[in-house]
Protein backbone atom coordinates (compact mmCIF):
# COMPACT_ATOMS: atom_id res chain seq x y z
CA UNK A 1 0.00 0.00 0.00
CA UNK A 2 1.51 3.26 -0.97
CA UNK A 3 2.00 6.20 1.32
CA UNK A 4 -1.41 8.19 2.29
CA UNK A 5 -1.77 12.13 3.24
CA UNK A 6 -4.34 12.23 6.22
CA UNK A 7 -6.58 15.72 4.74
CA UNK A 8 -9.00 17.37 7.34
CA UNK A 9 -12.15 16.69 5.46
CA UNK A 10 -11.28 13.24 5.60
CA UNK A 11 -10.30 13.11 2.03
CA UNK A 12 -7.17 10.99 0.88
CA UNK A 13 -4.27 11.96 -0.84
CA UNK A 14 -1.51 9.67 -2.37
CA UNK A 15 -1.22 6.44 -3.77
CA UNK A 16 -3.14 3.07 -2.73
CA UNK A 17 -2.13 -0.22 -5.21
CA UNK A 18 -2.58 0.94 -8.36
CA UNK A 19 -4.72 3.98 -7.84
CA UNK A 20 -3.47 7.51 -7.41
CA UNK A 21 -6.20 9.70 -4.97
CA UNK A 22 -5.70 13.43 -5.50
CA UNK A 23 -7.58 16.53 -4.78
CA UNK A 24 -9.54 18.65 -7.08
CA UNK A 25 -11.11 21.60 -5.66
CA UNK A 26 -13.63 20.00 -3.38
CA UNK A 27 -13.20 16.60 -5.01
CA UNK A 28 -11.90 13.41 -4.29
CA UNK A 29 -10.54 12.11 -7.09
CA UNK A 30 -8.91 8.67 -7.73
CA UNK A 31 -7.13 7.77 -10.71
CA UNK A 32 -6.34 4.15 -11.95
CA UNK A 33 -2.81 3.94 -12.74
CA UNK A 34 -2.21 2.91 -16.61
CA UNK A 35 -0.40 -0.72 -16.96
CA UNK A 36 3.04 -1.24 -17.63
CA UNK A 37 3.62 -2.75 -21.36
CA UNK A 38 4.77 -5.93 -21.07
CA UNK A 39 6.14 -8.19 -23.50
CA UNK A 40 5.00 -11.44 -24.06
CA UNK A 41 7.48 -14.43 -23.69
CA UNK A 42 5.66 -17.40 -24.61
CA UNK A 43 6.53 -19.45 -26.68
CA UNK A 44 3.51 -19.13 -28.91
CA UNK A 45 4.69 -15.28 -29.21
CA UNK A 46 8.48 -16.22 -29.74
CA UNK A 47 7.04 -18.21 -32.22
CA UNK A 48 5.28 -15.74 -34.32
CA UNK A 49 8.33 -13.28 -34.24
CA UNK A 50 10.69 -16.04 -35.42
CA UNK A 51 8.19 -16.70 -38.27
CA UNK A 52 7.84 -13.00 -39.00
CA UNK A 53 11.71 -12.47 -39.34
CA UNK A 54 11.86 -15.13 -41.62
CA UNK A 55 9.11 -14.13 -43.93
CA UNK A 56 10.63 -10.41 -44.30
CA UNK A 57 14.14 -11.50 -44.96
CA UNK A 58 12.84 -13.53 -47.62
CA UNK A 59 10.52 -11.25 -48.86
CA UNK A 60 13.16 -8.43 -48.93
CA UNK A 61 15.40 -11.50 -50.35
CA UNK A 62 13.01 -11.79 -53.69
CA UNK A 63 11.74 -8.12 -54.08
CA UNK A 64 13.15 -7.99 -57.60
CA UNK A 65 10.65 -11.04 -58.32
CA UNK A 66 7.94 -9.92 -56.57
CA UNK A 67 7.92 -6.65 -58.73
CA UNK A 68 7.95 -8.81 -61.85
CA UNK A 69 5.18 -10.97 -60.86
CA UNK A 70 2.86 -9.28 -58.77
CA UNK A 71 1.84 -6.38 -60.95
CA UNK A 72 -1.18 -5.64 -58.76
CA UNK A 73 1.12 -3.93 -56.43
CA UNK A 74 -0.27 -0.57 -55.17
CA UNK A 75 1.03 2.14 -52.65
CA UNK A 76 -1.19 0.75 -50.37
CA UNK A 77 0.19 -3.35 -51.04
CA UNK A 78 3.63 -3.34 -52.26
CA UNK A 79 4.86 -6.31 -53.92
CA UNK A 80 6.72 -7.42 -50.85
CA UNK A 81 3.93 -7.15 -48.95
CA UNK A 82 2.08 -9.30 -51.61
CA UNK A 83 4.69 -11.71 -51.31
CA UNK A 84 4.35 -12.02 -47.70
CA UNK A 85 0.49 -12.43 -47.71
CA UNK A 86 0.88 -15.58 -50.93
CA UNK A 87 3.27 -16.82 -48.99
CA UNK A 88 1.76 -17.06 -44.99
CA UNK A 89 1.31 -20.42 -44.88
CA UNK A 90 4.80 -21.24 -45.86
CA UNK A 91 6.73 -20.90 -43.12
CA UNK A 92 6.54 -23.10 -39.92
CA UNK A 93 8.38 -23.30 -36.64
CA UNK A 94 7.05 -26.33 -34.75
CA UNK A 95 9.99 -26.62 -32.21
CA UNK A 96 11.48 -23.75 -30.71
CA UNK A 97 14.54 -25.05 -30.82
CA UNK A 98 15.42 -25.56 -34.23
CA UNK A 99 14.87 -22.94 -37.61
CA UNK A 100 11.89 -21.97 -38.94
CA UNK A 101 10.88 -24.41 -41.61
CA UNK A 102 10.30 -22.82 -45.46
CA UNK A 103 8.30 -24.88 -47.92
CA UNK A 104 9.99 -23.84 -50.71
CA UNK A 105 7.79 -26.03 -53.09
CA UNK A 106 4.83 -24.17 -52.76
CA UNK A 107 6.59 -20.34 -52.73
CA UNK A 108 4.57 -17.97 -54.60
CA UNK A 109 6.44 -14.93 -56.56
CA UNK A 110 3.61 -14.43 -58.80
CA UNK A 111 -0.01 -14.01 -59.26
CA UNK A 112 -2.47 -13.68 -61.84
CA UNK A 113 -4.48 -15.27 -64.80
CA UNK A 114 -2.01 -15.77 -67.27
CA UNK A 115 -1.22 -19.12 -68.42
CA UNK A 116 1.69 -20.73 -66.59
CA UNK A 117 5.17 -21.54 -68.91
CA UNK A 118 6.61 -24.93 -69.82
CA UNK A 119 10.54 -24.95 -68.77
CA UNK A 120 12.67 -27.59 -68.24
CA UNK A 121 16.13 -26.99 -66.26
CA UNK A 122 19.59 -28.52 -65.44
CA UNK A 123 22.49 -27.52 -63.85
CA UNK A 124 25.86 -27.30 -65.18
CA UNK A 125 28.41 -27.61 -61.89
CA UNK A 126 31.32 -27.02 -64.82
CA UNK A 127 29.84 -23.95 -66.08
CA UNK A 128 28.46 -22.88 -62.65
CA UNK A 129 25.07 -22.27 -64.01
CA UNK A 130 21.49 -22.90 -65.16
CA UNK A 131 20.33 -24.06 -68.27
CA UNK A 132 16.63 -23.71 -69.46
CA UNK A 133 14.75 -25.05 -71.93
CA UNK A 134 11.81 -23.49 -72.85
CA UNK A 135 8.64 -24.87 -74.93
CA UNK A 136 6.64 -22.79 -77.00
CA UNK A 137 3.02 -23.10 -75.24
CA UNK A 138 1.74 -19.97 -77.52
CA UNK A 139 -1.06 -21.59 -78.49
CA UNK A 140 -2.47 -22.64 -75.19
CA UNK A 141 -5.45 -20.50 -73.70
CA UNK A 142 -4.13 -17.57 -71.11
CA UNK A 143 -0.68 -17.77 -73.02
CA UNK A 144 0.58 -15.05 -75.45
CA UNK A 145 3.78 -15.19 -77.74
CA UNK A 146 4.98 -12.08 -76.55
CA UNK A 147 4.72 -12.84 -73.01
CA UNK A 148 8.16 -12.89 -70.91
CA UNK A 149 9.36 -16.01 -69.27
CA UNK A 150 11.18 -15.09 -65.84
CA UNK A 151 12.94 -17.45 -63.45
CA UNK A 152 13.96 -17.58 -59.92
CA UNK A 153 17.07 -18.71 -58.71
CA UNK A 154 17.07 -18.89 -54.37
CA UNK A 155 20.32 -19.86 -52.54
CA UNK A 156 18.85 -21.09 -49.41
CA UNK A 157 21.50 -20.93 -47.36
CA UNK A 158 22.85 -17.23 -47.74
CA UNK A 159 18.92 -16.32 -48.24
CA UNK A 160 19.86 -15.00 -51.66
CA UNK A 161 17.72 -14.75 -55.24
CA UNK A 162 18.39 -14.16 -58.47
CA UNK A 163 15.61 -13.12 -61.36
CA UNK A 164 16.29 -13.39 -64.52
CA UNK A 165 14.42 -12.60 -67.82
CA UNK A 166 14.71 -15.47 -70.40
CA UNK A 167 12.94 -14.77 -73.29
CA UNK A 168 9.64 -14.41 -75.09
CA UNK A 169 7.34 -17.31 -74.21
CA UNK A 170 7.23 -18.36 -78.33
CA UNK A 171 11.46 -18.58 -78.55
CA UNK A 172 11.12 -21.86 -77.28
CA UNK A 173 15.21 -22.94 -76.91
CA UNK A 174 17.66 -22.94 -74.73
CA UNK A 175 18.86 -20.52 -72.34
CA UNK A 176 21.35 -19.95 -69.52
CA UNK A 177 21.69 -18.23 -66.64
CA UNK A 178 25.18 -17.73 -64.41
CA UNK A 179 25.20 -18.78 -60.53
CA UNK A 180 27.44 -16.68 -58.34
CA UNK A 181 30.20 -18.27 -57.63
CA UNK A 182 30.10 -18.45 -53.62
CA UNK A 183 26.22 -19.74 -53.54
CA UNK A 184 26.72 -23.20 -52.17
CA UNK A 185 24.98 -24.91 -55.26
CA UNK A 186 23.50 -27.95 -53.20
CA UNK A 187 20.83 -25.31 -51.82
CA UNK A 188 19.23 -23.87 -55.06
CA UNK A 189 15.98 -24.20 -55.53
CA UNK A 190 14.47 -22.78 -58.64
CA UNK A 191 11.28 -21.36 -60.39
CA UNK A 192 9.32 -19.82 -63.14
CA UNK A 193 6.55 -17.79 -64.01
CA UNK A 194 5.51 -15.76 -66.74
CA UNK A 195 4.44 -11.46 -67.52
CA UNK A 196 2.89 -10.26 -70.30
CA UNK A 197 4.71 -7.57 -72.31
CA UNK A 198 3.48 -4.80 -70.77
CA UNK A 199 4.29 -6.03 -66.83
CA UNK A 200 0.41 -5.92 -66.28
CA UNK A 201 -0.49 -9.58 -65.74
CA UNK A 202 1.56 -12.88 -64.58
CA UNK A 203 0.68 -16.38 -64.07
CA UNK A 204 1.22 -18.31 -61.23
CA UNK A 205 4.78 -19.45 -59.97
CA UNK A 206 5.88 -22.88 -60.87
CA UNK A 207 8.46 -25.10 -58.96
CA UNK A 208 10.98 -26.39 -61.25
CA UNK A 209 13.17 -28.10 -59.04
CA UNK A 210 16.17 -28.33 -56.55
CA UNK A 211 19.45 -28.26 -57.93
CA UNK A 212 20.95 -30.82 -59.97
CA UNK A 213 24.24 -31.35 -60.87
CA UNK A 214 24.26 -32.89 -64.24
Amino acid sequence: MGKVLPDPGGRIKGKIGDTVYYLLGRNNIGRKMPLSHKVSTSDEATRVKNIFKERTTWASATLEASKLGFPQATVNMSAGNLFMAENKDRFTQEDLSMPVTVDFEKMQFSKGRLEEPEVNYSYEEAGNSLTFTITDNSGDPGANPDDQICVVVLETERKRAKVSVLASREESGIKTVSIPTRWNKDNLQVYTFATNKRLKIASPTVYLGTSTPV
